[in-house]
């Protein structure tokens, strides 16, 4: 049961969600529901397991994107690079078609590193959007907070996430143009 809740949490990352999915088996396996304690500690084995094999994959980063995914959340003045990404376009003005421009130039590398490494964390899309969203709820000083491994492992997801809606809203702005 750790194996199939360890594979549901690549897929379904929120522990509910997983719970659902794991009802959902046990119901069609006509496996009866462990005890509340039980799947507590099947979640906590689970969510260990996955933890430390994200881990161990986020640490064997090399050390230039580890320094580039670090710069995105360091604090300069009161402003990270993370929060200048965040911010979307406001019109399809040149000035702001151009800022778009800008960010997504600023993060094609770690993009391109992440459509990498993304497939061999063997995370779902939904996994991978779950990461992203959370990314941009934290401020940057609670992403600070988290383990190394893990703010690399948000901020591959976000810059995956967050580059592929740059495009989006330059392809819109150039069909507004066009």
């Amino acid at each position: 049961a750790t194996y199939t809740l360890s594979t549901l949490l690549k897929i379904h990352p929120k522990a509910h969600s997983a719970l659902r999915q794991l009802i959902i088996y046990f119901n069609q396996c006509n496996i009866v529901l462990p005890t509340y304690r039980t799947l507590q500690d099947l979640f906590t084995q689970a969510y260990r397991i996955e933890k430390n094999r994200l881990n161990k994959l986020m640490l064997s980063l090399p050390e230039q994107i580890k320094s580039q995914l670090k710069c995105l959340i360091k604090n300069d003045d009161g402003l990270t690079e993370l929060n200048i990404l965040r911010a979307d376009q406001k019109d399809f003005q040149y000035t702001a078609v151009k800022l778009e421009v800008e960010k997504a130039n600023k993060i094609t590398a770690l993009y391109q590193f992440a459509e990498i490494i993304i497939p061999k964390t063997k995370l779902s899309k939904n996994a991978v959007q779950y990461y992203a969203e959370v990314t941009e709820q934290y401020a940057a000083f609670r992403l600070r907070k988290l383990s190394q491994p893990r703010q690399w492992l948000h901020l591959i997801c976000f810059v995956s996430h967050r580059y592929q809606q740059l495009m989006n809203n330059l392809i819109i702005s150039f069909m507004y143009h066009v």
